[in-house]
């Protein structure tokens, strides 16, 4: 049951890290990066 609270946070903390460099980087790279976050999970 731990674990899976725990993918569950990764999962929000992955959402709130491509939320944050949305604002830093271009739509493309930002695109990329968070297709490649989405792979991993």
């Amino acid at each position: 049951m731990e674990f899976l609270y725990l993918v569950a946070l990764l999962r929000l903390y992955r959402t709130v890290i491509c939320l944050r460099i949305r604002k830093w980087v271009s739509p493309r790279f930002y695109l990329i990066v968070c297709l490649y976050f989405l792979e991993q999970a």
